[in-house]
């Protein structure tokens, strides 16, 4: 999954990526990577199920 952020500085990338990491966590949603990537978040699932 990716986000563009390209609309955001960096400071702000950084803060949503601390939500979006929150927000998987609250559902449980289970990931084994995050980061932001000229201006795209990049999340890696540990599997399909997880997003179900």
């Amino acid at each position: 999954m990716q986000l563009d952020l390209s609309k955001l500085s960096e400071k702000k990338n950084d803060g949503f990526l601390v939500n979006v990491r929150k927000e998987l966590q609250k559902e449980n949603i289970k990931y084994y990577d995050s980061k932001v990537i000229n201006n795209y978040v990049q999340l890696k699932f540990k599997s399909e199920d997880a997003l179900k």
